[in-house]
């Protein structure tokens, strides 16, 4: 990270440690509080689930944050002295996790014990106002030629994510102005924009912004990088060397996945899938819309579809069939064939890890190795790649040539984030 590099955090939080530090006459190491500050920020776990909140611990053994166990600042042991002191301040909390070590003293041996995990104090991130501190902290000089190391065929892909910037004055500005908002559903449960959620946001989008990425393929499945995990609504501030980006998505990519599967043969669900409205007919078979056309912009769509998902293909291993569930009921009766094949597909093996080994079969393997071949800067959301707009027409003609190429024709949405 270079030494004009801006960093944000709450207010309430920056307030607090220096109201401490000027108290203590330790303003001098200003800038070793805010390092360790930083990079804590970047090793928090989050979970966006229905359960949300920012009260997760960070392993204190995160490369980011091992030094700070072992006094790493030659300056006797500052390091355990900064947690110390936040730790005292409650600026930040450990787990009560404890594990004994000994330390060799010129007296013999002393016992001590260590917190595995520190978090923020909660009651510190509550504020809407997010401070710009300038910084020159270097969060892991390595960590792009180790991800490169790691994923040799890919390196052009993970220079694209080093190449990113993010307008993180607008990324604040947008989630704090937009609090309350509803978002798609997830696990059949309603989701809003919460100001934890908020702060999980703004996170992710500062991992970018420092350049904290990881990038790492799962076995022959997917690819999972900071980007994939990255909020949709936050990729209009994304820029990869000043241009907006564009993400080419393909329709009903889960479902039509599923048309690639050996010994699949359901006429109507192909021709649905390929065409982009199954959740739409799905919707009104179900009474919840009267036309395809008015389902596309129903709000319910994608309750629909992560119901489809949770009942239908993605159903757990071993469970029956809610034949009274009513998107279940009405896949059964407009694709029967298709209900008959994911029934005996779903009782052998877990259908999802084989659409996923598909989707990157094709994703993966093909799209994304001929796009870093032709020397696109690229990567890929699972069925989705995002680029710069300039490559969104060589993009599509693989994707296209590609799921063509295994007997499906797919329809591409290409979304403009930025607009």
């Amino acid at each position: 990270m270079t030494p004009e590099t801006s960093v944000f955090l709450p207010g309430t939080l920056i307030d607090t440690l220096n109201m401490h530090l000027k108290a203590n006459k330790l303003t001098k190491y200003m800038n070793q509080f805010m390092d360790f500050l930083i990079k804590l920020m970047l090793c928090i776990p989050h979970y966006d689930n229905e359960d949300f909140d920012d009260g997760m611990y960070a392993n204190v053994h995160k490369k980011e944050l091992r030094k700070w166990v072992k006094g790493s600042y030659n300056k006797g042991y500052l390091s355990e002295f900064i947690c110390d002191r936040l730790i005292e301040w409650n600026i930040i909390q450990c787990d009560g996790s404890y594990r004994v070590r000994a330390r060799n003293y010129s007296r013999g041996v002393k016992n001590t014990s260590k917190a595995l995990g520190y978090r923020f104090n909660p009651c510190l991130l509550q504020s809407d106002s997010w401070k710009e501190y300038e910084s020159t902290v270097d969060v892991n000089p390595n960590l792009k030629k180790n991800l490169k190391r790691n994923n040799p065929d890919h390196s052009l892909a993970i220079d694209f994510l080093f190449d990113l910037t993010v307008d993180m004055e607008a990324v604040i500005k947008y989630c704090y102005g937009n609090m309350g908002m509803r978002l798609k559903p997830k696990k059949d449960k309603e989701r809003w924009l919460t100001y934890a959620r908020a702060r999980h946001w703004i996170s992710l989008a500062m991992k970018v912004h420092l350049g904290h990425h990881y990038y790492k393929r799962d076995g022959d499945s997917r690819v999972y990088s900071t980007i994939t995990s990255y909020p949709s609504k936050l990729k209009q501030f994304l820029r990869y060397k000043g241009e907006p980006l564009v993400n080419i998505d393909i329709a009903n990519s889960q479902p039509l996945l599923l048309c690639l599967l050996p010994g699949f043969d359901d006429v109507q669900y192909k021709s649905d899938v390929q065409n982009g409205i199954l959740y739409e007919r799905l919707m009104v078979t179900a009474g919840l819309s009267d036309t395809i056309e008015e389902a596309k912009i129903c709000f319910e769509r994608d309750l629909v579809k992560t119901e489809f998902f949770q009942y239908v293909l993605y159903k757990k291993k071993g469970m029956p069939f809610d034949l009274e569930q009513r998107v279940v009921k009405a896949f059964a009766y407009i694709y029967p064939e298709a209900f008959e094949f994911i029934k005996g597909l779903s009782e052998k093996e877990h259908l999802a890890v084989q659409m996923q080994k598909t989707e990157a079969d094709v994703m993966i393997d093909k799209v994304l190795k001929d796009l870093l071949i032709d020397f696109v800067p690229c990567v890929t959301i699972h069925d989705s790649v995002l680029s710069v707009q300039s490559n969104a027409e060589c993009i599509s003609g693989y994707i296209l040539k590609h799921f063509t190429g295994g007997g499906v024709i797919p329809s591409l949405k290409i979304e403009y984030p930025s607009s």
